[in-house]
């Protein structure tokens, strides 16, 4: 029987802790960011400007799933812009060790199939 539960990681940002997941909306946020083609995000996902558009996808569902606000009582949001301002090379090396996973757990399996084929 397949897990159908979402994987989810914690991640520490500004003093909260998040709790991750990759999903359809975490994809429709950065398939937009890559003008309508999530594929080409799936593949720079390893590069810094693509897993800071990931990561803000993420903290930015987390955020609303959590209600996490701030103290002007607005949902938290970032952008992957910000993210690259506030992150170190540390910090965004962990997030990478962080999103991978959660966006593998959440491509479709025809789509893992594809990659796996193509390798």
């Amino acid at each position: 029987m397949m897990d159908v539960r979402k994987k989810t990681a914690e991640f520490a940002y500004e003093g909260r802790v998040y709790n991750l997941t990759c999903n359809m909306n975490v994809f429709a946020d950065v398939q937009c960011e890559f003008d309508g083609d999530l594929k080409q995000a799936l593949r720079s996902v390893m590069q810094f400007k693509t897993t800071m558009v990931f990561l803000a996808a993420m903290l930015n569902d987390a955020a609303e799933t959590q209600n996490l606000r701030g103290e002007d009582g607005k949902l938290l949001r970032v952008t992957a812009r910000e993210l690259g301002k506030r992150l170190t090379l540390e910090q965004t090396t962990e997030a990478t060790r962080v999103i991978i996973p959660l966006i593998a757990a959440a491509m479709p399996e025809a789509d893992k199939d594809d990659k796996t084929q193509k390798n």
